[in-house]
């Protein structure tokens, strides 16, 4: 088990050249009010960037902590078992450590009481039970940028199969057309005097005309998707010098960051092979140019003379030329939209993957998370219960909905929860990008003219953003009132406390540091409740208070205990020890509520026979 063992304060500010030593129990920090405990408590948090369950605590706790530190820095030297090590923050938010920190979990006065009224809140609560809680995250967010790449990806695909369509949607005509033309030539040139020989040099420079214009088209498509790969490839090799340079300069992994600059330099050989493949294809193009000019040169002489022979013969043989042309054109793009289906149907069956993983990793963090409530609500039980339900927060998902939606003319703010309730993100998108209205519409009892519009709405709004939605899981937290339970949103701010406390304080192998725990309570439920937790974790993980009321480090059996004190100007530890050191002995019985009641209650509890020395 990892604990803070010693904390340091280098330099300037408030509670310079602070250094106190902490034991792996229960630790208590006690003084009068403006004497450095909640700065001391709150450089811990900036230490271990412990993270907040509130963004207001996050960021007041960050102020707080650079204000105390005035350009020094604040040292914590951590142990597990015979192992230490320090990690260093200084006021600029530079961090050096030797190893990875302990999980810790920090909470300010107010942070508390917000926790449960917050869903967002609740949710951090119980995943603060999940060692991997953080990874996790990180690995959903990662599949969900991957799917909603991979749409934004499929529309464009979509785009250029809409253009190639409508495009190939005259090829029929043209092909009627270009047999026309050849019969009209046919006609022309069997009633013509021309020799066999100019006859079948006609027909022989059309072939090969048609033949290079077809490979002039394929040469250019060619050379987009060439053009397309190496921008991506420049692209992804410039996002990893970022990479790189964060790996170093944050991350201390000297390896991880070799790696990805070696990754960097074979997308930059990648993208050199990219720019030379644009180059040969342009070169080839232009050659291929070249090569029907010159047969069209040659030919013009031979034009002439058929043309001589047979009136309107040179005419028909251009229109020829002309339709082959545009054949050939669509020809090329018929490959090229042959080659957009292909690469559709592989990005849709990665995107499902994608999503498929997706939805894995989610099911797993429910079932974890159901299986955090199911150990507090036997530990903790009857009187809290917690509750996780699957995929309830609809709000992010509402959001993405309106977002696509905003400038379509839509009622979007009313259609837009109507649609998260109804359908979900990915049958939504897949809806979306097929134009499958008639399923939007019994799914949500649109009319059908409705549902597509509103189909059409999402596609030119993108769904990108909706298929990465992460459908959060809420959690319900509820103290037994009397005969019934009551929503921890419908309780009093201390009965939040009684609620929110406990699941705290059951929280394993973790360095718990709480400001003021006491606030909003009353001294039964510390003495019967709020003790008996903090006992309960003595030996299994380090505890850090900070307090006013002696019942917490008296009955709590603290190992130390850290009298604060300060000139006005500057903040410094008085003296630490134990419950047996007469110098805390008579700080806890002169300056906390109810000291010397505290201590009586103890004499008895272990009988010592006697009250406060």
């Amino acid at each position: 088990m990892a604990f803070i063992e010693r904390i340091e304060v280098e330099h300037e500010g408030f509670l310079a050249d602070f250094d106190v030593s902490l034991d792996p129990a229960l630790n208590v920090l006690i003084g009068a009010r403006g004497t450095g405990k909640t700065s001391v408590i709150e450089l811990i948090r900036y230490a271990l960037d412990a993270g907040s369950f509130t963004t207001d605590a996050g960021t007041k706790g960050e102020q707080q902590a650079v204000a105390t530190l005035d350009g020094g820095a604040v040292t914590l030297t951590l142990r597990e078992g015979d192992e230490r090590w320090t990690l260093t923050r200084t006021a600029e938010g530079v961090t050096s450590s030797g190893t990875v920190s302990p999980a810790c979990t920090v909470l300010a006065q107010s942070e508390i009481e917000s926790i449960g009224v917050s869903p967002d809140g609740r949710i951090a609560l119980l995943d603060r039970f999940l060692p991997t809680a953080r990874d996790t995250a990180a690995e959903i967010l990662a599949a969900g940028a991957l799917a909603a790449s991979l749409t934004d990806e499929i529309a464009s695909g979509l785009a250029e199969l809409d253009k190639a369509n409508e495009s190939l949607s005259g090829a029929t005509a043209v092909d009627t057309q270009l047999g026309e033309a050849r019969g009209a030539q046919e006609a022309l040139l069997s009633s013509s005097t021309a020799t066999l020989a100019d006859q079948e040099a006609l027909t022989g420079a059309q072939t090969r005309l048609a033949e290079l214009a077809r490979r002039e088209n394929a040469l250019l498509y060619a050379r987009e998707s060439v053009v397309e790969l190496s921008a991506r490839a420049s692209e992804t090799r410039d996002r990893a010098v970022e990479v790189a340079e964060s790996i170093a300069n944050t991350v201390s992994e000297t390896a991880s960051a070799e790696r990805v600059n070696r990754a960097r330099l074979l997308l930059e050989q990648a993208a050199v092979q990219f720019e030379e493949a644009v180059s040969a294809l342009t070169r080839e193009a232009q050659t291929v140019v070249g090569h029907r000019a010159e047969l069209d040169a040659s030919s013009r002489a031979l034009r002439q003379r058929l043309d001589s022979a047979q009136d309107g013969l040179s005419q028909a043989t251009r229109r020829v030329q002309q339709l082959e042309e545009i054949k050939g054109q669509l020809d090329a793009l018929h490959a090229r939209r042959s080659e957009f289906v292909r690469r559709l149907d592989l990005t849709k069956q990665r995107r499902r993957a994608s999503y498929e993983s997706l939805s894995a990793k989610r099911a797993d963090r429910l079932t974890s998370r159901q299986g955090v409530a199911e150990l507090l609500n036997a530990q903790l039980g009857p009187q809290i219960r917690v509750k996780v339900s699957a995929g309830e927060r609809l709000e992010s998902y509402i959001s993405a909905i309106v977002a696509s939606l905003r400038g379509s003319g839509l009622h979007y703010n009313n259609l837009a929860p109507s649609l998260a309730t109804s359908v979900a993100p990915f049958e939504l998108v897949e809806w979306t990008e097929t134009g499958a209205f008639e399923d939007l519409a019994r799914a949500t009892g649109l009319p059908a003219d409705r549902a597509s519009s509103v189909l059409a709405a999402l596609k030119q709004g993108g769904v990108g953003a909706i298929v990465a939605i992460d459908v959060e899981d809420d959690v319900s937290l509820e103290l037994l009132d009397g005969p019934e339970y009551k929503p921890i949103q419908h309780l009093s701010i201390g009965q939040r406390c009684t609620v929110v406390l406990p699941i705290l304080l059951a929280l394993p192998n973790t360095v718990l540091v709480v400001d003021q725990p006491e606030d909003h309570l009353d001294n039964a439920f510390i003495v019967s409740t709020l003790i008996a937790a903090v006992r309960e974790r003595r030996g299994s993980a380090q505890t850090i208070f900070s307090s006013h009321n002696a019942n917490i480090p008296v009955l709590g059996d603290a190992a130390r205990v850290i009298l604060m004190d300060s000139d006005g100007e500057r903040g410094r530890a008085a003296a630490s020890g134990s419950l047996e050191d007469s110098p805390i002995v008579s700080a806890i019985s002169e300056l906390m509520e109810g000291g010397r009641a505290a201590f009586e209650t103890r004499a008895q509890f272990y009988g010592l026979g006697g009250a406060a020395r």
